[in-house]
C-alpha cells in the first residue's frame, strides 16, 4: 500500500477500516478513534517491510479488539464504556473465568445504602458490558456488597429498587429480581467505573 502523507486520506482509510471490520454501531466511534490512531502511527513509523494486506488485516483485528470482537472480558468493558483498559482493570480483574471487583473499600461512601447502589450499578455494568450476561441477578450484587462489609440485608431489595433511574427490571422467579442497565445507566456507570479506577 502506498505510504499516506495527507491527514485526509488517514480518515477516510479509517472510516473504511470500521466498515470493512464490521464494529457494532454502538462502538464505532471507539473503533474510528483507534482506527485514526493506528493509522497515523503508521505514517510516523512507516509500515515496514510488510506489505499492505497485512497492514489493514492487523488493523483489522485490532478494531474487532476495540470493538469487543475477540477481546477479553476487560477490553470489551473498556469499549462498552469508553474508558481506558488500564482504568478497568484498576477496578475489575478476571480470575479462573469470573469477572471480580478489586477496588479498595475506602474508595466506596462510607454508609452502606449509597455503598450498595455503587457496588450494583459496578457489578452489573461490568458483567453486562463485558457480554458475560444481559441481565444480572441480584445474587452476585449482595454477595459484593457482603464481601465489602456493606450489606444491609434487611434494606438490601428496597435499596435496589430505587435504582430505577439506572435499572430496568424483571422477575427471574417468584422471589428473585434481576436488573438491566438502562441507557442513564450506561452514562452513571461509566463516570462511576472512571472515578474507581483513579481518572476523577
Amino acid at each position: 500500500m502506498e505510504k499516506m502523507d495527507d491527514p485526509r486520506k488517514t480518515l477516510i482509510e479509517a472510516l473504511k477500516d470500521v466498515e470493512e471490520a464490521n464494529v457494532p454501531e454502538d462502538l464505532r466511534e471507539v473503533a474510528f478513534t483507534k482506527a485514526f490512531e493506528l493509522r497515523a502511527s503508521t505514517l510516523t513509523t512507516g509500515p515496514g517491510d510488510s506489505g499492505g494486506g497485512s497492514q489493514s488485516g492487523q488493523t483489522h483485528d485490532q478494531l474487532r479488539s476495540a470493538g469487543g470482537g475477540d477481546s477479553d472480558p476487560l477490553s470489551k468493558i473498556s469499549a462498552k464504556l469508553g474508558i481506558a483498559r488500564e482504568t478497568v482493570s484498576e477496578v475489575f480483574s478476571v480470575q479462573d473465568g469470573t469477572l471480580e471487583l478489586v477496588i479498595g473499600a475506602g474508595k466506596l461512601p462510607g454508609p452502606s445504602k449509597p455503598a450498595t447502589k455503587e457496588l450494583a450499578l459496578a457489578v452489573a455494568a461490568g458483567r453486562q458490558a463485558a457480554e458475560l450476561e444481559e441481565w444480572t441477578s441480584l445474587d452476585p450484587v449482595r454477595a459484593v456488597c457482603a464481601d465489602f462489609k456493606k450489606l444491609d440485608s434487611p434494606n438490601f431489595a428496597r435499596t435496589i429498587r430505587e435504582m430505577e433511574d439506572v435499572f430496568n427490571f424483571r422477575r427471574a422467579s417468584e422471589r428473585k429480581w434481576e436488573v438491566r442497565l438502562a441507557r442513564p445507566g450506561w452514562d452513571r456507570a461509566s463516570a462511576l467505573i472512571r472515578r474507581l479506577g483513579g481518572e476523577e
